[in-house]
């Protein structure tokens, strides 16, 4: 008699093959959609601290006659050291680093945002570091305070008692006016010479490598910022942004009405666009004019 038990089919060779390279392909469709999410979120993250210190640098401002943060390096002047004067006003030292910030060595506290040298006052090498009075600003919502930085100062800044700290030539946060001209960019890094302090910005309009176009000079980590094609600013009214690199124009001052930046010089850099600029490309500027 005929057995009416119907026989189990299993998977031939052929199908499962079909199957594992479905799988594949998908994947390889999908974990890019991931890892730009991932991106995504880190980007966020770090907006949001940005966000966060703006909102502390504000409560500094009111404390100290609408004047922000000036650094502590007596010697260079351009405000590196910031990130001490605002801790009070800072809930938890993890907001000064971005999610993105994995270079350095990480003793302490990393300090991955740099400040704006132009809003301070530069005394040569004797007395304190001065900063710019608000109502010296022109635009606040289109200058520049706070940009991010790469193998950044690694300080503890919970020890308010430092002498060392305020007084080191090197500064500890970072500060820098963006044009990646030699030195411009001073802070100390935990991992000695290398890797150096850089920008994590990407090439900023009017910064060196933009204006001669050679990828050569060290003080930028790469043409494009840290977070996929731009990276964060926190501007001088306290507002948190994303920016392409070639939205920033970089630089020394200029006071010249209207002046949209240029010229080049291996010493100093570039002067930075005119808040007043023309040039509807240009969002956010380093000078405070």
């Amino acid at each position: 008699m005929e057995n009416s038990t119907p026989r189990k089919r299993g998977f031939t060779l052929i199908e499962l093959l079909v199957v594992i390279a479905i799988i594949a392909i998908l994947a390889a469709i999908l974990f890019p959609v991931f890892q730009k999410v991932r991106e995504n979120a880190r980007r966020t993250a770090c907006l949001s601290n940005l966000k966060q210190i703006g909102l502390g640098v504000t409560q500094y401002d009111q404390d100290f006659d609408e004047k922000g943060p000036n650094g502590q390096s007596p010697g260079f002047g351009n405000g590196t050291g910031y990130a001490l004067e605002i801790m009070p006003y800072i809930k938890s030292n993890g907001v000064f680093k971005c999610p993105d910030d994995t270079g350095g060595v990480q003793a302490v506290t990393p300090v991955s945002y740099g400040l704006n040298s132009n809003t301070v006052i530069p005394n040569g090498s004797s007395g304190p570091v001065n900063s710019q009075a608000l109502a010296q600003y022109s635009s606040p919502a289109k200058t520049v305070l706070l940009f991010e930085t790469a193998n950044v100062a690694y300080v503890d800044l919970s020890d308010t008692n430092q002498a060392s700290f305020r007084s080191d030539l090197n500064g500890n946060s970072p500060a820098g006016n963006g044009s990646g001209a030699g030195g411009d960019l001073q802070g100390k890094n935990a991992g000695g010479s290398n890797p150096p302090v850089q920008y994590a910005t990407g090439w900023l309009t009017n910064s060196i490598p933009s204006l001669t176009g050679t990828d050569t000079n060290t003080a930028f980590t790469a043409k494009i910022g840290r977070h996929s094609d731009g990276s964060n600013f926190l501007m001088a009214d306290n507002h948190a942004k994303f920016l392409r690199p070639s939205a920033v124009s970089a630089g020394h001052e200029d006071p010249s009405q209207g002046y949209c930046g240029g010229g080049y010089s291996s010493n100093t850099g570039s002067t930075a666009a005119n808040t007043a600029c023309a040039d509807s490309t240009i969002i956010a500027t380093f000078s405070l004019e």
